[in-house]
């Protein structure tokens, strides 16, 4: 048994900004809403994407890891049965059948003993975090905090210069496009990935991820994906990572292909064929 550890956000389900190019094929590409806010659609999978995530779902092989918060994440509506287990607020906090584990939440708090606190680091983002190019600042589950930001007028080197902040505090930024996090570097998919593997007696799991926060989850990983549209793919390499043919969220339906040829298809009545690998 192995199960697949998967982020969210630009690898498992797609915002209408983040679909992917516009092509004919694309435009008629059955997609299957698993995310509303305000009661407007907001993320998507592909229809042949949800009927995978389906199958992974009732298998129990799929495990959502996601920096989200709990509220973020209960909005998403998988295809097919819930998932059992869930690693949110990036690997900060367990949901067992959409329960909090308590237990868990007390082991994340020992990880970040002696680490600069919360309020410390969001005191700082919210000094150089400009209104003129900040759209909002929140802090998650008492955790990590980040920027909403405006692209388009953030000046030069301000990202870099928050990351330099980090470090020397011993946060990490991750630069998400219009959202900048900081985290604790004991914060981490990695860490919290391997403790769920740890419980379930896992020798390997499966891990796909985006962005620098995935990083250490694809590392920890005996086989890992990552988009090709994804900002840490220059990092394939050294994480031992493949990389999917497709972008958008056609690359979310060949990760699921690939996590099914992993861990379904030799299952008795899985009705499933052989996918091959996608390779770098």
């Amino acid at each position: 048994m192995t199960i697949f550890f998967a982020d969210l956000d630009r690898t498992l389900i797609y915002s209408t900004d983040a679909l992917g190019p516009r092509t004919p094929d694309r435009d008629e590409l059955p997609l299957v809403c698993v995310e509303t806010y305000q009661g407007q659609p907001v993320s998507f999978v592909t229809e042949v994407a949800a009927k995978g995530i389906g199958r992974l779902l009732e298998a129990e092989a799929l495990v959502p890891v996601t920096t989200r918060s709990v509220e973020q994440y209960r909005r998403v509506r998988f295809p097919g049965p819930p998932p059992r287990l869930a690693l949110v607020a990036n690997g900060g906090l367990l949901l067992r059948d959409d329960e909090l584990d308590e237990d868990y939440r007390k082991e994340t708090a020992s990880w970040l003993v002696g680490s600069t606190p919360l309020d410390v680091v969001f005191a700082h983002l919210q000094s150089v975090a400009d209104p003129r190019f900040s759209v909002n600042l929140r802090t998650v589950e008492g955790l990590f905090c980040y920027a909403v930001v405006d692209t388009d007028k953030v000046p030069p080197g301000w990202a870099a210069e928050l990351a330099d902040y980090a470090a020397g505090v011993e946060w990490q930024v991750s630069n998400q496009g219009r959202k900048v996090y900081l985290l604790p570097r004991g914060l981490s998919k990695g860490r919290a990935a391997q403790r769920i593997a740890d419980e379930l007696n896992l020798n390997a799991f499966l891990a796909a991820g985006d962005s620098n926060t995935d990083a250490s989850m694809l590392a920890k990983a005996s086989e890992a994906m990552i988009p090709r549209h994804a900002s840490l793919i220059e990092h394939a390499n050294e994480l031992g990572a493949g990389t999917t043919q497709s972008t958008g969220v056609v690359a979310g339906e060949e990760l699921v292909a690939w996590a099914e040829a992993h861990l379904l298809h030799d299952r008795p009545g899985s009705g499933l064929v052989h996918v091959a690998e996608v390779g770098n």
